[in-house]
């Protein structure tokens, strides 16, 4: 073998050496600047609602989180009821047991709401009313049925058109009763503070399909 051969060998191997080496830094990196991701738990944690609207649509959620229409999907699937003051009661708040009991909500039929007895409003609202966040003209002196303006005579709140709780007048009057706009943009809570539990239970009990481990 000639001195030109070996000579031009030897360039070709450093040339490959070279391109090789920059190959390996170059991927280290890379890897540097996407590190692999770290599964920690086998749980998914909520800290937001982000990840739940990856997959369900935002403006359709939206849309049918009012109490009659989840009313109605509950009774469909035959589960209990949720309607504000089955989680909301003058004990307490409780997603997963009833607060309310049923004695003190009627459903009346030809008013097409809920009439509730007054110890439960009365009694929700009560430390409130005592740290003077709310006062009794706040509820029984409203003009017109409007939350927001202060009438003259007293009266007891009803439900307006189409409502069937006479907690949408107030919670949120731009947006009656609508569970999304009030726990969450205008309460800051989650997604999982109704929808209590593990994703996987979560869907399980929604569809009776999904969340199976086997």
């Amino acid at each position: 073998m000639g001195i030109k051969t070996k000579i031009s060998i030897l360039v070709l191997l450093s040339a490959l050496g070279v391109a090789l080496f920059t190959g390996i830094v170059a991927n280290a990196e890379q890897h540097e600047q996407t590190p692999a991701p770290v599964v920690t738990s086998s749980k998914i944690e909520l800290v937001g609602v982000d990840i739940c609207f990856e997959c369900h649509d935002a403006e359709h959620t939206l849309s049918f989180h009012y109490p009659d229409t989840i009313m109605e999907i509950e009774e469909f699937k035959g589960i209990r009821r949720r309607i504000c003051v089955d989680c909301h009661g003058p004990t307490g708040t409780d997603p997963d047991s009833p607060m309310t009991p049923d004695s003190k909500i009627t459903w009346v039929e030809e008013e097409g709401h809920f009439r509730l007895s007054s110890d439960v409003p009365h009694g929700i609202h009560l430390n409130k009313v005592e740290s003077g966040a709310m006062a009794c003209e706040t509820c029984h002196l409203i003009k017109d049925g409007d939350p927001t303006q202060l009438g003259s005579e007293l009266a007891n709140p009803v439900p307006g058109e189409g409502q069937i709780l006479v907690c949408q007048m107030c919670h949120l009057p731009s947006d009656p009763g609508n569970y999304i706009s009030v726990h969450i943009f205008s309460g800051h809570q989650v997604c999982s503070t109704c929808h209590t539990g593990e994703i996987k239970d979560i869907h399980k009990r929604a569809t009776g399909k999904l969340g199976r481990t086997s």
